[in-house]
């Protein structure tokens, strides 16, 4: 709070004639916009991406995903990803092959891939079917999008024009 008697003393020194209001008004609008800012800088500090398989939860799958609590990634992730396996896999309570689908989600360091973007690949005679999707915003891994971690920003930068007089 240091910082609100410093900014109080120097709009004080604006009846002493250094100030116009014109100027206090955009350094009032300035320090607000400034405090909004670093109020959401926890959005960069990491991507949150939904973390699962299948395999363990069936809840990973595209349907239900949302159920599950989205995990905060390690901050050199970069990018949320999904991976889709259709194909032949060892059944252990069944003790045989039989066909399935797996779905695994997760944080990724990968940059290779653009954001947005699916790769698909197809293994040994179409046995194996594999999906990659990558995406590099906050719960992206999941069926439907997301628009809740741009809303501090979208209001930081409303509030700034409404104060500065340009809204």
């Amino acid at each position: 709070m240091r910082w609100a008697f410093a900014v109080q003393r120097l709009l004080s020194a604006s009846g002493q004639g250094c100030y116009t209001s014109k100027m206090k008004r955009y350094l009032i609008s300035s320090i607000l916009f400034t405090g909004v800012l670093f109020s959401t800088a926890q959005l960069a500090v990491g991507i949150k991406c939904y973390e699962c398989n299948t395999v363990a939860d069936p809840k990973c799958g595209s349907d239900t995903v949302r159920q599950l609590n989205l995990s905060q990634c390690p901050s050199n992730a970069t990018r949320c990803f999904s991976y889709r396996q259709e194909g032949i896999f060892y059944s252990y309570t069944n003790e045989k092959y039989e066909p399935g689908l797996r779905i695994l989600r997760g944080c990724s360091t990968v940059t290779e891939v653009d954001s947005g973007t699916c790769i698909a690949r197809s293994g040994q005679a179409q046995s194996m079917r594999v999906r990659y999707c990558s995406c590099n915003k906050d719960d992206c891994n999941s069926v439907l999008l997301d628009l809740k971690a741009s809303a501090p920003l979208i209001f930081a930068l409303q509030l700034f024009l409404f104060i500065s007089g340009r809204y």
